[in-house]
This record gives C-alpha cells, sequence and structure tokens, in this order.
C-alpha cells in the first residue's frame, strides 16, 4: 500500500485533480504541503504555490516541475 504522499502525488501527476484536491485536503504535514506547492505550480497558481511553499518550509524551486517531481518521489520512497 502507498502512503498517502505516495498517492496524493500520484494523482497531481496524472492530472487528477479532483482527487488531489480531497487528498491534500486531509494531508496536513510538510510534505502534504509540499505537494500542495507543486500542484498548484503544476496548474499555475503563483500565490497558492507561493503561500504552499512556505508551509512546507521551502523555497520556491529553481528546477524543472519534471525534476521537481522526480525529487518529491524520490525523497517519499
Amino acid at each position: 500500500m502507498w502512503s498517502l504522499s505516495l498517492q496524493f502525488i500520484w494523482f497531481v501527476a496524472n492530472g487528477d485533480w479532483e482527487a488531489s484536491y480531497h487528498m491534500g485536503q486531509n494531508l496536513e504535514t510538510p510534505e502534504g504541503s509540499l505537494i500542495h506547492a507543486y500542484s498548484h505550480r503544476k496548474e499555475g497558481h503563483g500565490f497558492n504555490f507561493a503561500y504552499w511553499y512556505r508551509q512546507a518550509n521551502t523555497t520556491f524551486p529553481n528546477i524543472s516541475l519534471e525534476d521537481e517531481l522526480k525529487e518529491i518521489v524520490t525523497s517519499l520512497l
């Protein structure tokens, strides 16, 4: 069974915004905040992703979305 964080990033990576939204509402951890930030960055919601990166105690990544996704998944495994 995948962790909630892995399930959340899977939905985000696959563009299932409805499922990822519901997962994100229930995952109140730094990992959840980071995934939430990534999802808003991927959607182009600047104000929202800035807020969620702060919630994750990290700064905006200076890498591509693809590289950020790889980093997030690697950190969750």
